[in-house]
């Protein structure tokens, strides 16, 4: 485990770590998604100035990418079931290593608070055929426990 979180923290300080050549070289905002679920696995005793310089580093580039939720990030709004790659997955993610109190996070809650239908529930807008948890347009138990998952942290 040691060997495995001394990888991750090294391998995401490095200045290309977001690097992403399909997405014309622009940071990559689902690596930035995983590498902080996986640091916030990291166990107290081993957190180091170097961990949280990276995770400051990649929650700082969730927080100011340049998002264009009518096109190129379109499907960030398209909650899936199971999915980790979706703006409530970005919060969730953000929210872990308590960002969810930064002024850059509140215009991103809100456009999650925007998808909630008029029972307070979100809809699950994409499957898996390998694992089929949910059906796609309909309100989702899962989805929902995460964005109030998130909605907590941010109170």
């Amino acid at each position: 485990m040691q060997a495995a979180f001394a990888f991750l923290i090294e391998d995401m300080a490095a200045d290309d770590a977001l690097d992403c050549g399909r997405y014309q070289h622009q940071d990559c905002l689902w690596g930035a998604i995983a590498a902080l679920n996986g640091l916030a696995a990291l166990p107290t005793h081993m957190r180091s100035a170097q961990s949280n310089r990276v995770v400051e580093r990649l929650a700082n580039a969730l927080l100011d990418a340049k998002y264009d939720f009518d096109g190129e990030h379109k499907r960030w709004l398209t909650f899936g079931v199971p999915r980790a790659w979706d703006l409530r997955c970005a919060l969730k993610a953000l929210a872990a290593h308590g960002y969810a109190q930064d002024s850059r996070f509140v215009p991103l809650l809100n456009l999650l608070l925007s998808r909630q239908d008029d029972q307070g529930r979100w809809q699950c807008g994409s499957v898996s055929r390998t694992w089929p948890i949910e059906k796609r347009n309909r309100p989702s138990k899962w989805i929902t426990l995460d964005a109030l998952r998130v909605l907590k942290q941010a109170s």
